[in-house]
């Protein structure tokens, strides 16, 4: 992906971001080792619709995607990985971090 593309993508995000004080995590698999799951991440906007945000944070961030699982390949244990993921978007975004997480 081009950079000019991703900065596009970027812009997109922040503006969507930017309506919202929340991130909504849904833990959609967890690996029998526990060192990998499956996670989506969803955003409610000023019109109460429900957005998945999957593929900003797949792009910004660079976690892949599980189709399988309908999430985003989350590797890691012993902390809360909603947590580290949108902290690490709010991160490369330049968002302050008004914005929290709450897992569904």
């Amino acid at each position: 992906m081009k950079e000019y593309e991703i900065n596009e993508i970027k812009q997109n995000a922040i503006s969507l971001l930017s309506e919202t004080d929340t991130i909504y995590c849904i833990l959609r698999s967890v690996t029998k080792s526990g060192t990998c799951r499956s996670i989506s991440f969803h955003v409610v906007d000023n019109n109460k619709n429900i957005l998945n945000i999957n593929y900003y944070i797949s792009v910004i961030v660079g976690y892949k995607f599980n189709k399988a699982h309908d999430g985003l390949r989350v590797e890691g244990c012993g902390m809360d990985m909603g947590f580290h993921v949108v902290h690490t978007l709010l991160r490369e975004l330049g968002i302050s971090e008004k914005i929290s997480h709450r897992w569904l």
